[in-house]
């Protein structure tokens, strides 16, 4: 999982019966009156636009409701955390750019 060139690159999606590996490339943005986000899924040969007239409205429960109509492997126990929680105070902190 991780990000490249804009786009979010991940193995899967926590959807409503568990996690479904498969892998996901999706971009999002929004601007003051608009907001849109682009799904692929390039194992299914699927891809899908979400395009709002709102602020901030990223529809998404329309989204997970696309991904649970699509022929998707069958959802499974949700992958482990590639980091130790213990870590997690060494991080905590007001972070400005």
């Amino acid at each position: 999982d991780g990000y490249a060139a804009g786009w979010l690159v991940s193995s899967g999606v926590h959807l409503e019966d568990g996690w479904v590996s498969t892998p996901i490339i999706q971009h999002g943005g929004d601007i003051p009156g608009y907001a849109a986000d682009l799904w692929v899924l390039p194992e299914q040969g699927i891809g899908f636009a979400l395009l709002s007239a709102g602020s901030g409205a990223h529809l998404s429960e329309t989204t997970l409701a696309t991904l649970d109509r699509l022929d998707l492997p069958a959802p499974s126990a949700s992958p482990a955390q590639p980091w130790d929680a213990a870590t997690i105070p060494e991080i905590v902190g007001l972070y400005q750019d």
